[in-house]
């Protein structure tokens, strides 16, 4: 009988991580998708170089508001060019910026500062 290679070892060792970091909940600290439920208002804070949560699912008439909590670091807050609305909260370090989101659909922002930053507004 031949001995395992360390390739298919390493598979197996590395299926067991993730699926060990799953069943913990250690996969992630932050809730990656929020769906509003009642209230008409939600929030998107901007902290640790990432906005959380990065998809939010909200209902046609809400506001979004982002919270700006990155301990100084400028960020902004704009739509992309394919977004269901435009929005653009210029380029902050404190304080909040809201929108009202009237259209169905889709719309993909990203942080006019640090290109990897990225969200997602899912209106119903």
């Amino acid at each position: 009988m031949r001995a395992p290679s360390i390739h298919a070892l390493g598979v197996v060792l590395a299926s067991g991580l993730l699926l060990t970091s799953v069943l913990t909940g250690c996969a992630t600290t932050e809730s990656p998708e929020v769906s509003l439920t009642a209230g008409g208002s939600a929030t998107v804070t901007i902290s640790n170089m990432r906005f959380n949560p990065s998809i939010l699912r909200i209902r046609a008439g809400d506001t979004v508001t982002w919270v700006f909590a990155d301990q100084g670091t400028e960020h902004g807050v704009v739509s992309n060019a394919n977004a269901q609305e435009y929005f653009e909260s210029g380029v902050q370090s404190s304080g909040v910026y809201s929108h009202k989101f009237i259209r169905v659909g889709m719309s993909r922002y990203f942080c006019s500062e640090h290109a990897s930053m990225g969200g997602t507004i899912i209106v119903r």
